[in-house]
């Protein structure tokens, strides 16, 4: 792995290797101390320990868990096709101009008009509101046989536009992915269509995957799998939230949701 490491691998070295040095016969207090020098030479490398302490359930870890958008790809999707009536477009930039997840950004940065939509709520992989009397929904669109994230509005529950996003695979994801393996049971929990899901998973050397699956979801196979063995789980969306904080640690991205980055143990400042 060249000099621009992902800072997951970087992470998760620093951590095993604050266990080395902090080994069950050493004194108590060169705990504190090891923590303390662990989190300055990360802070070097762009990451911030928000609780050192739990570095110490590293020693249990046996799942690593990785979110996809934004955290496996890029935070940035590209919109490469809209099918259906253009008009919508508006409507689906209102709904999400507000949400913190890389999917509703790419949406909400296209150009045009954005309406004013009323009563937004967000549910699971869905969010909803009101604009013109009508009722207004854009998630997932689970139909899709497409190479691309795809996310549909709909007006009343009538299919009204599908827009079709790639996912750029980040950096050295494979490597990390490849070095993680020798020690961890490695899985992608996203909330895209298995399709995709599969794709990137064998792209970058991920065997097992859990798709399509809703906040709730993520956090019962976190709760789940920490039966078996200690979780770490790295992701950035509001949509992680509950994952990340039921984990044993969790790692998020600093251009992620301001709530993920609140709750997570470790935070990179790199995109």
């Amino acid at each position: 792995m060249n000099n621009k490491e992902s800072t997951i691998y970087l992470a998760i070295k620093a951590a095993v290797a604050t266990l080395a040095i902090a080994c069950p016969t050493a004194l108590a207090i060169s705990l504190p101390l090891t923590y303390l020098i662990t989190s300055l030479i990360l802070l070097k490398g762009k990451i911030v320990i928000n609780n050192s302490e739990q570095l110490s359930n590293f020693s249990k870890v046996k799942y690593i868990l990785f979110d996809k958008t934004g955290t496996i790809t890029e935070d940035v999707l590209v919109v490469k096709e809209i099918e259906g009536d253009q008009k919508y477009i508006s409507i689906a930039k209102g709904l999400e101009k507000n949400i913190d997840h890389p999917i509703a950004k790419s949406i909400s940065n296209l150009d045009g008009k954005v309406a004013k939509i009323k009563n937004i709520k967000q549910k699971d992989n869905e969010i909803t509101g009101e604009f013109n009397n009508k009722i207004y929904t854009i998630g997932t669109f689970k139909e899709n046989d497409k190479p691309y994230t795809a996310i549909a509005l709909y007006e009343n529950k009538n299919l009204k536009v599908v827009f079709y996003l790639e996912n750029k695979i980040k950096d050295n994801v494979k490597e990390t992915i490849k070095y993680l393996k020798k020690k961890y049971k490695v899985l992608m929990v996203t909330g895209d269509n298995s399709i995709i899901a599969n794709d990137i998973a064998k792209r970058i050397g991920i065997d097992k995957v859990y798709s399509e699956v809703s906040p709730n979801e993520k956090f019962k196979i976190v709760k789940r799998l920490k039966k078996n063995g200690g979780v770490v789980f790295v992701g950035d969306g509001f949509n992680d939230a509950l994952a990340i904080k039921s984990s044993d640690i969790s790692i998020a991205f600093a251009s992620g949701s301001e709530l993920t980055n609140s709750i997570a143990d470790v935070i990179t400042l790199h995109r």
